[in-house]
């Protein structure tokens, strides 16, 4: 009996034991914190990647022991919507629990592909801007995110380059060039400087008047002129000096400026050209006007031509120049205002004056007969002193300057004083006539604009016949009668 109660004493003293303990041990578990870690709170990843969840680690310190301890996780990440998403980890341990929030963004940083058949695309070029809807070029767009984006590409021309580019909805932007071969078609613009036909003396030298050349792509291309052709100064005839120049297409441009030399091969100045025999040359200036078509009808009557030095002063009767030109006379420069008084606008107020006045009646010539001429006159004449007063030693300077660029200037020895007030028909009559008998080359200064000229004209024109002169024009090969410039 006493055997039994000591073992139920014993029994009662472990199981109290026991139960202590396992107080003991409740109490310690309860007190024990789970921890979490995370690999990280804040992550990023690509839209439409595979989705891997995050390293998640669980665990808890029981007497100096640890052990792992299973996490739960709420929340889920779309990686078919960009966004930012929430996921919170949790982990429990009798009673306690722990939870981690990370933020996950999905973003779209990948950019759009742009696809196309060619890397080089030829265009037919005319000029610039080009048309980009002229530059075809086949061409597809896609995103992984936004998907077919072909519609948004934008295409731009920058000279020999067409840069396609596209951005998708995220803000990714790509840009594709492609080279433009041009089909060029237009041949470069030659210009070629001065006359298109130079005179010169037997023995004289040729200076070239210059040119210049532009091409639609390759800009300036002066320096690819090719000049060649050969002139024997020294020999009488027509020679030919050919402009060619080629822009990088292959396209060819070519000008050809005729030289003529004239005289005997041992000529060394205008004053060996003489023709055969005595020689009027008519000359009348300052027309066309109003008297200058019943002119034309006395010179057609006895088959006489002249020479016209025009003007622009009256331009209705423009269309005389052309009837003039037609009818085998010709047609030299004199001046498109025949202003020389005003001080203020005066042809030989300077060179640029003179020169712009000239080439506005040139404009005229050209309009009127098709092509311009060589042949000139200054208005007053080569000695006049009226233009000391606007531009001192002009006269001089143009003179060179004018023949330099191969035109033949002529004054008169034969004046009929028409421009008098004092004379009428029958002194311009008599003045032309005693004047031309002492001359073996007569050029007579005359005026179409004076009626009485005009009415004049058919008593000169019978006299001269019946003494055996012979009429012509003026041209490179006529004499050189010039006056010595004062100024």
């Amino acid at each position: 009996m006493l055997k039994k109660r000591r073992v139920i004493i014993i029994c009662s003293i472990a199981s109290a034991v026991i139960l202590t303990l396992a107080a003991a041990f409740f109490i310690v578990l309860s007190k024990a914190e789970p921890k979490l870690t995370l690999d990280c709170k804040q992550r990023q990843i690509e839209a439409l990647s595979n989705y891997k969840k995050s390293d998640v680690k669980a665990e808890v310190t029981v007497l100096g022991m640890t052990f792992a301890i299973p996490t739960k996780t709420s929340g889920t990440v779309d990686t078919k919507k960009t966004g930012e998403y929430t996921l919170k980890h949790t982990a429990a341990f009798f009673g306690n629990s722990a939870t981690v929030t990370q933020k996950v963004t999905v973003v779209d940083t990948t950019p759009p592909a742009i696809n196309t058949e060619e890397e080089n695309v030829t265009v037919d070029f005319i000029s610039y801007p080009i048309d980009p809807d002229s530059v075809k070029i086949k061409f597809t767009a896609t995103d992984a995110y936004d998907g077919d984006i072909t519609a948004k590409v934008n295409k731009v021309i920058d000279k020999d380059k067409c840069y396609l580019s596209v951005i998708d909805t995220a803000g990714n932007e790509t840009i594709k060039e492609i080279n433009l071969v041009f089909d060029d078609g237009v041949r470069p613009t030659l210009t070629i400087s001065g006359p298109t036909t130079i005179y010169i003396a037997a023995g004289g030298k040729y200076a070239e008047p210059g040119y210049s050349a532009k091409d639609n792509l390759d800009g300036d291309i002066t320096n690819k002129v090719v000049v060649s052709g050969d002139v024997d100064f020294k020999k009488s005839g027509t020679y030919s000096i050919l402009y060619q120049v080629t822009d990088n297409a292959g396209n060819t441009t070519k000008l050809t400026r005729k030289v003529v030399i004239y005289g005997s091969e041992n000529a060394n100045s205008y004053t060996d050209i003489k023709p055969n025999g005595k020689t009027v040359y008519l000359t009348f200036d300052d027309g066309p006007g109003a008297y200058t078509d019943t002119l034309l009808s006395h010179l057609k009557k006895y088959n006489v031509k002249a020479t016209f030095f025009v003007t622009n002063q009256f331009p209705k009767y423009q269309n005389l120049i052309g009837k003039a030109h037609s009818e085998g006379h010709k047609i030299a420069v004199h001046t498109y205002s025949h202003q020389m008084y005003d001080k203020n606008d005066n042809i030989y107020g300077s060179l640029e004056n003179f020169m712009k006045d000239f080439n506005k009646m040139q404009d005229v010539i050209e309009a009127q007969t098709g092509s311009t001429t060589n042949i000139m006159r200054f208005a007053g004449g080569t000695n006049n002193t009226i233009s000391k007063s606007t531009c001192k030693g002009i006269m001089t300077e143009l003179t060179k300057q004018m023949t330099a660029a191969g035109y033949f200037y002529f004054d008169w020895n034969v004046d009929s004083y028409d421009s008098r007030s004092y004379t009428n028909t029958q002194k311009v009559i008599t003045e032309t006539i005693n004047q031309i008998k002492s001359k073996e080359n007569a050029v007579v200064l005359m005026h179409d604009i004076h009626k009485k000229t005009v009415d004049a004209i058919p008593a000169i024109i019978e006299y001269c016949l019946n003494n055996g002169y012979t009429f012509r024009v003026l041209d490179e090969n006529s004499p050189p009668v010039r006056y010595k410039p004062v100024n």
